[in-house]
């Protein structure tokens, strides 16, 4: 059985909410059935007592950083199956949060050597390092300048997304870094060390986590900064759409939902529907579509041309649901507009999981109208609730929401503009009065398969491949 070590910065249930938290999660849980795969990430200071408790410690190494030697412990806990190795150091990973302090690109220097260290009391060789974002991107740079002439092990590099690299200034490649000044030429980019850059450069293979996302990464629209490297490499780059955890979200189970249901009983979705429009004291009304956004409000989530399109669609019979934070204009302008349309429109600046998936179960209709998405998770999780998505075609949006003109699941824009939105979602409001249609479509898109299941067989296949 191939050994596999996955190395990511985040892991739920353990550290981090974000995509990457969640795909460390999910994946290497699939993948365990086909592989020995096991996660190593850093021991946060957030960890609940009760994960820290069932740790087993396994030894302690000494991280070298250029001048600097650190201890770190190492320990493990085996959950659903996976082996998961944790990398304690309290200088650089006891602190409140994951990131945002001036030192993250030390802090994840010192992650990759402590990652290579590690193996040595771990025992584990894996036959593939499968690494992941900034943060894990020294790994194959400093595997690779070590051993520069083995072929064992292979290097996987993912990128989850581009817009954070990891970036330093030049002059810190040997006193931050450890790496000789000679070896610059594989980090620099753009005059800036850029830890991403050295991973795509001597990794074996690299992917991203959608096809068209990987096609817009060659361009200089997507991959900040990094648009020739990515091109001048593209042999060993492709995508692969990335999916979502079926168990924790699933109708037929959530804990969340006034009434659960499947896809053979969808028709208490519309019982979902009249709950919560009768909790957030909206006209209680099955002929009035639902649209719902649940999304943080900031401009790539396309915040800017939702302002727009929400004010003249408000204008038909509609109910216009949204939750989520983020930039104070955006919470500001929906939360007004809901003054405008008291009766039509409703913004509940928050983060709530019982608010977001209540809205998923309740809505007709979920709109995602981004600048950017590599992936995307609320087409998926929407989809599996039986709200048809009303989404830009961009990233994996595209990859995953087809427009029901050419008998698709959604409703897909191609302009990114008030109007483009505007007409795609005007054409899901005009739909809705065909209830036959309309229930085909919920069904339609309840059997869609956005699982892990379906996501793993990329990587087994590229797995497959390396070795």
């Amino acid at each position: 059985m191939k050994k596999i070590l996955y190395v990511s910065a985040e892991c739920r249930p353990f550290s981090g909410k974000s995509s990457l938290a969640e795909v460390t999660q999910s994946l290497p849980r699939v993948l365990s059935r086909d592989f020995d795969i096991r996660v190593v990430t850093p021991l946060y200071a957030g960890v609940g007592l009760d994960y820290y408790s069932q740790m087993e410690y396994i030894g302690k190494i000494n991280v070298s950083l250029s001048w600097r030697v650190h201890e770190c412990k190492v320990y493990s806990l085996t959950k659903d199956g996976v082996i998961y190795y944790f990398l304690k150091n309290d200088y650089y990973f006891g602190r409140a949060n994951l990131y945002g302090y001036y030192d993250d690109e030390e802090r994840f220097a010192f992650f990759a050597r402590a990652v290579i260290e590690s193996m040595k009391v771990t025992g584990f060789d894996p036959d593939i390092i499968h690494t992941n974002d900034w943060q894990s991107a020294l790994v194959p740079v400093y595997m690779k300048l070590a051993n520069h002439e083995s072929e064992k092990p292979v290097q996987l590099f993912t990128i989850q997304h581009i817009a954070r690299q990891g970036k330093c200034d030049e002059d810190m490649i040997e006193d931050l870094l450890g790496i000789h000044k000679g070896q610059l030429c594989i980090l620099e980019n753009s005059g800036k060390i850029n830890f991403m850059k050295g991973a795509i450069v001597v990794c074996d293979r690299f992917n991203t986590v959608s096809r068209n996302y990987a096609t817009e990464l060659k361009s200089s629209a997507f991959a900040v900064g990094l648009e020739s490297i990515i091109s001048h490499n593209e042999g060993k780059f492709s995508g692969v759409l990335h999916g979502i955890d079926y168990e924790v979200y699933n109708p037929e189970k959530d804990k969340y939902l006034f009434y659960r249901y499947g896809a053979e009983n969808s028709g208490l979705k519309l019982k979902n529907k009249l709950a919560v429009q009768k909790e957030l004291c909206l006209k209680v009304s099955e002929e009035i579509p639902l649209i719902v956004v649940i999304s943080k409000l900031v401009t790539n989530k396309g915040m800017d041309i939702l302002k727009e399109a929400v004010f003249e669609i408000l204008k038909n019979e509609v109910q216009f649901v949204m939750i989520g934070e983020g930039e104070e204009r955006y919470e500001n302008f929906f939360s007004n507009l809901q003054k405008i349309y008291p009766t039509k429109m409703r913004c509940m600046v928050m983060h709530s999981e019982a608010g977001a998936y209540r809205l998923f179960a309740a809505g007709d209709y979920m709109v995602l109208p981004s600048q950017v998405e590599p992936c995307g998770r609320s087409q998926m999780i929407a989809l599996r609730y039986g709200a048809s998505p009303i989404v830009r075609r961009i990233g994996g949006l595209a990859d995953s929401v087809t427009d029901v003109s050419a008998g698709g699941n959604g409703y897909v824009f191609e302009e990114y503009s008030s109007a483009a939105l505007l007409n795609a979602m005007q054409r899901a409001v005009k739909d809705y009065s065909d209830k036959s249609a309309r229930a085909e479509l919920v069904k339609k898109s309840m059997a869609a398969d956005f699982s892990w299941e379906s996501a793993a067989e990329g990587y087994k296949k590229i797995y497959e491949e390396m070795t």
